[in-house]
């Protein structure tokens, strides 16, 4: 008893309710755990505590234990993981890797996957890395283009590993495997799922329990003579448990997003819309179902609030921006034009949307209701294009980044 009492302890240190251990923070959702944070700003924003160079990209942090990690991308020929002291912006360490190679939209892509032993992460080029948390020593690597035989794509692999238990688990979406769930420890492979149909996409994996059993959902894109598909895999073993082919984007890049009782939300541009299904052991049912010139999120998925849900509604067909859609599927409102917030990211904090746009770098806070947009403050915080990365937040300090910096911002209560 006295050893599980400390091994508890030991836990909850590293992965506390301040943590933000991965994509879209502790519950996968974009929801901060958080208190203690400021209602407002002023027109100059938060102070920034401190920051720190990056080479081009969007890949954001993950901030586990008082320190950021983030992977990064100089030259176009390597790929290097970061490590800040959250509260001084000190770097750690630092690892780097040979990655060489150039695609569209040149960078990195990846929110790293952190726990209290590991930093896991995927390069633009196709590299599954294992760091040690603690000094940043590579422990293994992977190839997806090598060893599962996956061309590299044209924006490159844009994909965010995720933590199950005692693997970490990476949708390569190769001739031999659609999902593979590695040893955290080894990296080798503890089980892999079937191939899935259609082509290559840009989503990463999310591990959800819906009736009672852990799975990873997973999306692939619509191919040239394939559908693609939405599949549930049992998290343990990699056995299909269900899937679903009734939405379909040429270019999927959102998540899956679970909200609760089997229901998820399937969002993407490029005429794709939305839906809402509903899974219940193998069988899938639709909701609802909304045209792109309703609702259509290119990059990021919405914050659910309450009996509804709010996204930037854009994509390279539509700018309709922020967007209030209810649990039900009726439209409540969007703010078009103005402001549009282009393709950036947001998180919830005690009861507030905290926005980027990522066309013009300006943060905002919003409070969230079904009649109307209503902002309560927005300065601008980042500078140049395509600052559509996401957001992160930990023990009162909000991490963001451009397209040249990173950045930390105080947002804590005095």
């Amino acid at each position: 008893m006295r050893i599980l009492l400390i091994t508890l302890a030991f836990s909850a240190v590293f992965l506390s309710a301040a943590d933000w251990p991965n994509f879209m923070g502790p519950t996968r959702n974009g929801v901060a755990s958080e208190t203690g944070i400021i209602k407002s700003f002023t027109s100059s924003g938060p102070a920034v505590l401190w920051s720190a160079k990056l080479g081009e990209g969007f890949g954001a942090a993950a901030i586990v234990g008082g320190k950021v990690y983030i992977l990064d991308r100089e030259a176009d020929t390597e790929d290097i993981m970061r490590c800040y002291d959250l509260a001084t912006g000190k770097v750690e360490w630092k690892t780097s890797y040979t990655a060489p190679g150039k695609t569209s939209f040149n960078g990195s892509r990846c929110v790293p996957a952190v726990d209290e032993t590991y930093v896991f992460s995927v390069g633009q080029m196709g590299q599954i890395t294992c760091f040690e948390r603690a000094t940043g020593k590579q422990l293994w690597q992977k190839s997806i283009s090598d060893d599962y035989g996956v061309k590299l794509p044209n924006w490159g692999f844009a994909q965010c590993p995720v933590i199950y238990k005692n693997t970490v688990i990476i949708g390569v979406q190769g001739n031999r495997a659609g999902v593979v769930a590695f040893d955290k420890a080894t990296g080798n492979e503890a089980w892999s799922s079937r191939t899935l149909s259609g082509g290559v996409g840009y989503v990463s994996p999310m591990v959800y329990t819906i009736d009672g059993v852990d799975q990873v959902v997973m999306i692939s894109a619509r191919g040239k003579s394939e559908k693609g598909e939405v599949v549930g895999f049992n998290a343990e073993n990699g056995r299909e448990l269900w899937t679903y082919d009734g939405w379909q984007c040429s270019i999927p890049i959102g998540n899956a997003l679970h909200l609760g009782n089997g229901k998820l939300f399937i969002t993407g541009g490029y005429k794709a819309g939305s839906v809402m299904i509903q899974v219940s052991g193998s069988s899938v049912n639709e909701v609802f179902k909304l045209d792109f010139e309703t609702c259509g999120a290119q990059v990021h998925l919405p914050l659910v609030i309450g009996e509804y849900m709010y996204l930037f509604s854009n994509s390279n067909e539509r700018k309709d921006g922020m967007t209030c859609i209810s649990l039900t599927g009726d439209k409540k409102w969007n703010t078009g034009k103005t402001p549009n917030f282009g393709l950036g990211g947001s998180i919830f904090i005690e009861g507030q949307i905290w926005a980027v746009d990522g066309d013009t770098g300006k943060l905002h806070i919003i409070d969230p209701s079904p009649d109307g947009y209503k902002e309560v403050s927005s300065a601008k915080v980042l500078s140049g294009k395509q600052m559509w990365a996401p957001l992160a937040l930990s023990d009162g300090h909000l991490v963001i980044r451009d397209q040249s910096t990173l950045k930390c911002l105080d947002v804590k209560t005095k």
